[in-house]
């Protein structure tokens, strides 16, 4: 196993292939969601985060189309 890596090149080709495996289905990210907030109401979310991170995995940020 390695450590993180720093290239940039390395880590946007990693990402696409990670981004393909999650389009086919091969990687589920929706059970690792535990949230989905509107962004006006980040604040009280982070600080939920905050205070109970164990509670927390993965929390997705929507825009309005309204706004």
């Amino acid at each position: 196993m390695t450590g993180p890596v720093n290239d940039m090149k390395v880590v946007r080709e990693e990402g696409k292939q990670v981004m393909q495996m999650v389009e086919e289905g091969k990687i589920r990210i929706t059970p690792l969601i535990t949230k989905n907030i509107y962004f006006e109401d980040f604040y009280p979310a982070f600080v939920q985060l905050l205070e109970k991170p164990e509670e927390q995995i993965k929390v997705i940020l929507k825009w309005r189309e309204d706004m």
